[in-house]
């Protein structure tokens, strides 16, 4: 049995992951700076593990962002960490310095202490299509361009120059030290864990609004803003690959993927198509400027190819599914 360890465990990413992982015969532990029901994801959480008594025994309520971490990880000895703590990007704006603490500080002191253990553990950290960003000169996001894995990194937020510095500091932690680092650069995520302060969350708005009936929500950016999205159970299934990936197989330590790259008008449609009416007032505000400085959508061939990625869901599968998960939870 593999110890796995999550850090951010109570965000939207966790409150999928952990019961992946439990489900696949880890010994997970759990790192939050608040216990389970004060997180974000922590209903959700509480209903999936119930057949899994005694998880909340491996919930350690502590500040990832502070020398806790390291005696954490002393402690439970993990052989996989999933990095998940972090400060989105409109948040991120509104606190720059906390981002920054938030986002690096936990990645440095888990990779430390992780290099001071045996063996060579693996980490996996979610990076951002927010470390991209618009071109001075030379290439452009123009169109519908699918941006490279290998791409000129100029982000115009404090969350995506985190994400750059993450992705280049566990690169040199995996060709210099004993952290067997791994990164994917997510796009948006949809899930039915409440949005969190991320400039995607414009979607997950609008798929909250039309499974609880309400008849119009506000949209802070246009109609025509498009980038990439991805259902969370892909990600899920994502950073499980990536995890369990052949090391030798890896030809980068940083891979894009994508799942759909609709605009979000055609989302509220998608939503429509699901028998949903829902009527949206498009009220871009300074978070537009965000979203605009992000690729329409990324490459993601060298995932395919080095660990068989491969997303189950498009748009309007994602819709079904997303509406039914929120309604339900709703009624918990």
């Amino acid at each position: 049995m593999t110890t796995a360890l999550v850090i951010g465990a109570g965000g939207q990413i966790g409150s999928d992951l952990i019961p992946a992982l439990q489900q696949a015969g880890h010994e997970t532990w759990m790192v939050d700076l608040r216990p389970p029901e004060q997180t974000a994801g922590g209903a959700q959480l509480a209903e999936a593990m119930a057949g899994h008594p005694g998880w909340r025994e491996r919930w350690i309520t502590a500040d990832a962002a502070s020398p806790e971490l390291a005696a954490i990880i002393e402690r439970v000895q993990p052989q996989l960490v999933f990095h998940l703590a972090a400060l989105l990007s409109a948040t991120g704006e509104q606190k720059p310095g906390l981002c920054w603490h938030v986002n690096m500080d936990s990645l440095r002191v888990a990779l430390d202490t992780l290099d001071a253990q045996r063996g060579r553990p693996v980490l996996v950290w979610p990076s951002s299509i927010a470390a991209f960003g618009p071109m001075p000169d030379g290439p452009s996001f123009a169109g519908r361009e699918r941006v490279p894995n290998e791409f000129p990194l100029l982000p115009r937020t404090m969350y995506g120059v985190t994400k750059v510095a993450g992705e280049l500091l566990g690169s040199w932690y995996a060709e210099q030290r004993q952290v067997d680092f791994r990164s994917l650069r997510f796009p948006g995520l949809l899930s039915a864990t409440e949005p969190g302060g991320g400039s995607s969350d414009y979607a997950n708005q609008m798929y909250f609004a039309a499974a609880r009936d309400e008849p119009t929500v506000s949209v802070f950016v246009r109609e025509d803003t498009r980038i990439p999205f991805m259902h969370m159970s892909d990600a899920v299934a994502s950073l499980l690959a990536l995890a369990r990936a052949d090391e030798q197989r890896l030809t980068r330590r940083v891979y894009n993927v994508s799942s759909f790259a609709p605009t979000a008008s055609e989302i509220s449609a998608s939503i429509r198509r699901a028998g949903k009416h829902l009527a949206v007032a498009w009220l871009p505000d300074h978070r537009q400027a965000f979203v605009d400085s992000w690729p329409d959508d990324v490459d993601d061939g060298p995932a395919r190819k080095d660990w068989s990625f491969a997303p189950a869901l498009d748009l309007d599968g994602t819709t079904a599914r997303l509406l039914s998960e929120i309604k339900a939870l709703s009624t918990v």
